[in-house]
């Protein structure tokens, strides 16, 4: 590339906050060791050097793409489990009154009850969870 390289470019982009997440993967002439540090340091996934076989890059890219996916769903459940009941697994109160808040701001006719038990616990230990 006549005005930088791909290393730069590379920097570029992972300096952008709009860009950060963005996965690079470098295909280059330049297949030394070095070459491929220099490029997985600056943020790049993977470091393909030419010659290359067009059926491994296409299992790369989908194997990249499955794990992107994956790491999203985790950090969905991770979210969600942050602010779950940890015994019913149920939204807790943020997700709640975020769900609230959603639904007056959109001005949706709906009826909330939203209550505290007293002493549920007692409860739970007498009769189970399964139950309660």
């Amino acid at each position: 590339m006549p005005e930088m390289d791909g290393f730069e470019v590379c920097r570029r982009i992972k300096q952008h906050e709009k860009w950060q997440e963005t996965p690079l993967i470098f295909i280059s002439a330049q297949g030394e060791a070095g070459d491929e540090t220099r490029g997985l340091n600056l943020g790049a996934i993977d470091y393909i050097a030419k010659p290359f076989n067009p059926a491994i890059v296409k299992a790369r890219i989908r194997n990249h793409l499955q794990l992107r996916a994956a790491m999203r769903e985790l950090e969905r459940l991770y979210t969600l489990a942050l602010d779950a009941n940890p015994l019913t697994g149920l939204p807790g109160n943020n997700s709640i009154i975020k769900n609230i808040e959603a639904k007056l701001q959109a001005g949706d006719s709906s009826c909330v009850i939203y209550t505290d038990i007293d002493n549920f616990k007692a409860y739970n230990d007498k009769y189970g969870f399964a139950r309660g």
